[in-house]
C-alpha cells in the first residue's frame, strides 16, 4: 500500500524504520549510509539543478553512449534493471 505523508520529519521517521527493519543483505543494497543527505528536504526548483547544455556536451566529448549522447532509459533496460534485483533478491 502506498500512502502520501505530507510531514517530511515524520516520513523521514518511517523511511529509516522501514530500512533498518530490512534483513542484512537488502540492508547493505539500500540507501541507509547516505541517509543523512535527506535530513533536510531539498528546496524545490524548476528545471534541472546544473545546467544540462554543459552536462550533455560533456558527455558527447567523453563518447559515452551508443550515439555519444546522454542514454536514454528504454523498456528493456528497465526490464534488465528489473531482473538483475530480482536476481539479487532485492525486490
Amino acid at each position: 500500500q502506498i500512502q502520501r505523508i505530507d510531514d517530511y520529519d515524520e516520513w523521514l521517521s518511517r523511511f529509516e524504520t522501514a530500512l533498518r527493519a530490512l534483513p542484512d543483505k537488502e540492508r547493505q543494497h539500500s540507501v541507509l549510509p547516505l541517509l543523512d543527505a535527506y535530513r533536510k528536504p531539498e528546496t524545490p526548483l524548476r528545471g534541472a539543478p546544473a545546467p544540462t547544455d554543459v552536462f550533455r556536451a560533456a558527455v558527447r566529448e567523453s563518447k559515452i553512449g551508443a550515439d555519444n549522447d546522454i542514454p536514454h532509459l528504454s523498456a528493456a533496460l528497465i526490464n534488465k534493471y528489473v531482473t538483475d534485483l530480482k536476481l539479487l533478491g532485492l525486490v
